[in-house]
């Protein structure tokens, strides 16, 4: 019973700091995640947990609701972005650069600030600086949605570039990533990285297509049905575990859980359902 009535502490704590963050941060014209971003650090180990050495949440507990939050968001900006707009021309250039700068700049940041001899034994410098680039390539997509969404530019031209980007960004990462590890190995294996993009990007073609002509269809039609027998949100519920179903199967190909969702959003945003869906995520 001692774990049920921390978590509900903890969540009690944690909704009334967020809300009072959100209204602070407005007085200042900031998107809330802004001030979220801040009473996270205030919180967390960097100031309170390094100054007065406690931990006031839960690190499994703030990290599950952290991935629901960001798959619940990520849902209700798909909603709001054109699919067909992904695979653009202009968004692979975008992301490319986006991967290209932070890695090459990272690489060499890493090789020439860092000492040898703080290199571990069982490493190099050429290893730890490629793998310092590596990490720098990823992106902060739900950042990046929450503020545009805040902002209320999602339907602008630049939001769904950014978006677009974030989605190649996210598999141009995947094949930087599991290059430098099999570097770092001495055991590339061309037929295993071939296999591991390929399949992400089957996810994502197989998904869209799937999504658009079966689970889209039955989504709304579970929603005509159920409202003529007073169940408002039958197709909701079913849209949501798609999107977690789509988040799953990310994760098992190698990408992140939310640009699982953000597919999953997409295929709902030209129906008319999309209003209440984006309204039904929103406060979730």
């Amino acid at each position: 019973m001692a774990g049920t009535e921390a978590l509900y502490q903890q969540l009690t704590i944690l909704l009334v700091l967020a809300t009072m963050s959100h209204f602070t941060i407005k007085r200042f014209r900031q998107p809330t995640i802004v001030g979220e971003i801040v009473l996270g650090i205030l919180l967390g180990p960097s100031v309170i947990g390094y100054y007065f050495n406690v931990t006031l949440f839960d690190p499994a507990l703030v990290a599950s609701f952290a991935s629901l939050g960001a798959i619940f968001l990520l849902f209700v900006i798909g909603l709001e972005t054109d699919f067909r707009t992904i695979y653009t021309r202009k968004n692979i250039l975008v992301a490319s650069g986006g991967v290209a700068l932070p890695l090459v700049f990272g690489f060499l940041a890493a090789f020439l600030l860092v000492p040898p001899s703080d290199v571990g034994v069982n490493g190099t410098q050429f290893t730890m600086a490629l793998f310092v680039g590596a990490t720098l390539t990823a992106t902060s997509t739900a950042i990046a949605a929450a503020v545009l969404l805040d902002l209320g530019l999602m339907r602008q031209p630049v939001a769904q570039t950014i978006m677009g980007a974030a989605v190649v960004d996210d598999i141009l990462s995947l094949i930087i990533l599991s290059l430098v590890v099999g570097t770092s190995r001495g055991q590339l294996d061309p037929v295993s990285l071939g296999i591991l993009v390929g399949t992400a990007l089957a996810f994502l073609g197989v998904g869209m297509a799937v999504g658009l002509y079966f689970f889209r269809k039955v989504v709304v039609r579970i929603q005509v049905e159920g409202m003529k027998l007073g169940l408002k949100h039958g197709g909701f519920i079913i849209a949501m575990a798609i999107t977690f179903l789509y988040a799953f199967i990310a994760e098992v190909v190698g990408l992140s859980a939310i640009v699982g969702a953000f597919l999953a959003g997409s295929l709902f945003g030209g129906t008319p359902l999309r209003e209440d869906f984006t309204e039904g995520a929103g406060y979730l």
